[in-house]
C-alpha cells in the first residue's frame, strides 16, 4: 500500500505539494535548516490508508504543526497569506488527522473566496497539508529582504519572544529592526529578542535571497541554539511600490507650486527631462506625467521611474538608494560600471563632449528664445481664432521645453564644475567657500540683479531725511526723476524676475516697480 505521506527530502520539487512545500524543499535542498517535515499531497485519501501513514512518523510525545500548502500559496503574484488554516501545537495520531482535515476544509471557505475574488485569481485550489516537527521557540518572526513597504533594499525583522502565530494573525507588536547596508538604521528602544539573534536572522535572510534570486519574506524560529527555518516565498506587490523623493525636486521645483501653475510648468519641465534621458540612453518610454507628482503643492520626483534610467545604465536599482541620501551602513553600494554601462558609452560621451560645450549652446538658444517668445507679446487674443489659440500654445509648449531644458541644464553643469573646482581647491588647502567667485566677473551687471540693486539702494541711502521717508511711503512714486530711470533700467532687464521663480502667477518685477524700491531699501547693511 503506497503512503500518503512523504518526507520532504523524498517530495519531487515544483509536485503537487504545493507552494509552502516548494519553498521548504529548496530551503533543504540550499543547506537551510528546515524542522524534519511530510507532506501529504492528497488530504482527501481514505481515513485509514491516512491514518497508517501517519502511524509510521508521528511519534508520541513530540509535537507537530498542521500547515497548509496549497497549489496557489506563496507566489509570485499573491501570497494567499493567511488565508488557510495552519494548526501548532498538534499532538498524536489522531490530532494530526483532524488536524489535517481541517486545513483541507479550510481550502474553500467564504474568506478565501472573498480573497480569491479581489485578487481575481480563478485558479482551482488543490490543497496540500505540510506536517512539521514543532520547534520550541525561544523568539520567532519574519523577516524580508527587501522593505516590503517602500521596496527599499534594506532587511526588515520583526520578532517576539515565544510563538510567532500571533505575530502572523497581527495580534502581536514585535521589535522590529531595519538593516541597510552595514548597519541597523531602525531598532527598538528597549528589545524583548537578543541582538545575536537579529543578527543571525539577518544574515540568514540576506543568503536565503542572494541563492533565490529574488526578493523573500520567510519565517523563521530561534530554540536557544539555531535559527530554523519553516517558510520562504517571495515577496508580492513590488511591482506596485512607488518611491517619491523631494531631494532633486526642491532643487530644480523649489516651493509651493499651485495647481495652475504645476499643470503649465511642470509638463514642460519633465518633458525637457525626458529629452535628457533620451539624449544620453535612447528611447526610454518614459512618460512625462510619470516623471513628477504634486503632495501638498510640493514636486516630488518619482523615484521608481528614475530607478529605470540607472537599470538602463546597466547599474543596480540600489544606485537609485544612494542617490536618495538614504541612511546606510559601511557597505553601502557604489557605482559600479557594467556590460550594459559600456554599451551606453559612446552615446554618454557624446553627449557629455555637447555638455562641455553648453555655453555655447546657451548664447545660441537664448535669443532665438528671446525672439520667439517676443512675438506673442502684446498679441489681441480676441482676434486670434480657437485653431490658431490652441497651435500658439502648442507652440509655446515646445518654446517652453527649450527654455526649461536650458534652465535644467545650466545649474546642473554649474554645481558638477563647482564640485570639481572644489575638489581642485581642496587638493591645495583652499576652502572654496572663502573665496567671492563672482568678484571682478565681466558682464556680471547682465545677469545678476544684485549688484544693481546694491547701487540703488546706496543712492537712496544718500538721499535727504524727508526724501528717504518720501520713497519708504509712496514707494516708485516718491523717488527723483533721475532714480525712476534707474529702475525702469533696471526693470528693462530684470523686470521678468518676480518673488516666486516657480510660479508665473505672483505678478513680475515689471508690474510691480515698488517691490524693487522696497528690494533695494532693504539691501543687509541699510536700514
Amino acid at each position: 500500500m503506497d503512503s500518503a505521506i512523504t518526507a520532504l527530502g523524498d517530495f519531487e520539487p515544483n509536485g503537487r505539494g504545493g507552494g509552502k512545500t516548494n519553498g521548504l524543499r529548496w530551503l533543504a535542498d540550499h543547506g537551510f535548516a528546515v524542522p524534519p517535515t511530510w507532506v501529504i499531497a492528497d488530504p482527501d485519501v481514505p481515513a485509514d490508508i491516512m491514518r497508517s501513514s501517519l502511524e509510521t512518523v508521528i511519534r508520541s510525545g513530540i509535537r507537530y504543526a498542521v500547515r497548509s500548502s496549497a497549489n496557489v500559496e506563496d507566489g509570485g503574484s499573491v501570497s494567499y497569506a493567511g488565508q488557510f488554516v495552519s494548526l501548532l501545537d498538534v499532538e498524536g495520531v489522531d490530532a494530526v488527522l483532524e488536524g489535517a482535515a481541517t486545513v483541507s476544509r479550510s481550502s474553500d471557505t467564504a474568506s478565501v473566496r472573498s480573497y480569491r475574488e479581489h485578487q481575481g485569481d480563478a485558479r482551482p485550489v488543490a490543497m496540500s497539508v505540510i506536517v512539521q516537527e514543532m520547534v520550541t521557540p525561544v523568539f520567532s518572526g519574519v523577516a524580508f529582504s527587501k522593505n516590503p513597504i517602500t521596496g527599499l533594499s534594506e532587511i526588515v525583522v520583526e520578532a517576539v519572544p515565544g510563538r510567532g502565530d500571533a505575530l502572523m494573525a497581527g495580534g502581536a507588536n514585535p521589535d522590529r529592526w531595519v538593516h541597510r547596508w552595514g548597519d541597523y538604521v531602525e531598532s527598538p528602544e528597549a528589545a524583548d529578542t537578543d541582538a545575536h539573534v537579529v543578527d543571525l536572522v539577518v544574515a540568514g535572510t540576506a543568503e536565503i535571497a542572494s541563492e533565490y534570486g529574488s526578493p523573500v519574506d520567510v519565517e523563521w524560529v530561534y530554540d536557544g541554539h539555531q535559527v530554523w527555518w519553516v517558510q520562504v516565498r517571495s515577496v508580492t506587490g513590488l511591482d506596485e511600490v512607488t518611491i517619491y523623493s523631494r531631494r532633486i525636486a526642491k532643487e530644480v521645483m523649489p516651493g509651493i507650486i499651485k495647481p495652475l501653475v504645476w499643470s503649465v510648468n511642470v509638463p514642460m519641465v519633465n518633458q525637457a527631462w525626458v529629452d535628457l534621458f533620451t539624449e544620453a540612453l535612447g528611447d526610454t518610454d518614459i512618460a512625462p506625467e510619470d516623471l513628477a507628482k504634486p503632495f501638498g503643492y510640493r514636486a516630488y520626483f518619482n523615484m521608481s521611474t528614475i530607478g529605470e534610467i540607472f537599470t538602463a545604465l546597466g547599474m543596480p536599482r540600489e544606485s537609485l538608494e544612494v542617490l536618495l541620501g538614504l541612511p546606510a551602513g559601511s557597505d553601502q553600494p557604489g557605482f559600479k560600471p557594467t556590460a550594459t554601462t559600456f554599451r551606453k558609452t559612446p552615446r554618454l560621451v557624446g553627449m557629455a563632449l555637447r555638455k562641455w560645450r553648453y555655453a555655447a549652446e546657451v548664447e545660441r538658444q537664448l535669443p532665438s528664445l528671446e525672439a520667439e517668445y517676443a512675438r506673442y507679446v502684446g498679441r489681441d487674443l480676441k482676434s486670434v481664432s480657437d485653431t490658431q489659440l490652441l497651435a500658439d500654445i502648442g507652440q509655446l509648449r515646445r518654446i517652453g521645453v527649450r527654455a526649461a531644458s536650458l534652465n535644467i541644464v545650466t545649474p546642473l553643469l554649474a554645481n558638477v564644475y563647482t564640485a570639481l573646482l572644489r575638489r581642485g581647491l581642496g587638493k591645495s588647502g583652499v576652502d572654496l567657500e572663502s573665496i567671492d567667485l563672482m568678484e571682478g566677473v565681466d558682464g556680471r551687471d547682465s545677469f545678476d540683479p544684485n549688484p544693481q540693486l546694491d547701487a540703488l539702494g546706496e543712492r537712496i541711502e544718500a538721499l535727504s531725511g524727508e526724501t528717504r521717508e518720501s520713497i519708504a511711503r509712496d514707494g516708485y512714486a516718491g523717488l527723483p526723476a533721475e532714480l525712476r530711470v534707474e529702475v525702469d533700467r533696471f526693470v528693462g532687464r530684470f523686470g521678468h524676475f518676480s518673488d516666486a521663480g516657480t510660479d508665473f502667477s505672483v505678478a513680475p518685477w515689471r508690474e510691480q516697480p515698488d517691490t524693487v524700491v522696497t528690494m533695494a531699501m532693504d539691501r543687509p547693511g541699510r536700514g
